[in-house]
């Protein structure tokens, strides 16, 4: 069993190792006029809106994929 605890910790470290984190306080020096938040298909929605929003209105906006949204 500790074997295979090993195991996941060990991949838990290499999947979150693989993806940048930012915190919060990372995100205080940029300058988006908005933010989209969206999850599922409607994240390439929200992409879409984002480049519509750029193109006609000069805005910028930044994009949260909440991926890990539950009820």
């Amino acid at each position: 069993m500790s074997q295979i605890l090993s195991a996941l910790d060990e991949a838990e470290k290499i999947f979150v190792d693989a993806f940048e984190t930012k915190l919060a306080s990372d995100y205080q020096t940029e300058k988006e006029d908005l933010t989209l938040i969206a999850c599922g298909p409607m994240a390439a929605e929200a992409m879409r809106a984002a480049y519509i929003l750029k193109e006609e209105y000069n805005l910028e906006s930044r994009i949260l994929n909440i991926h890990t949204l539950q009820e």
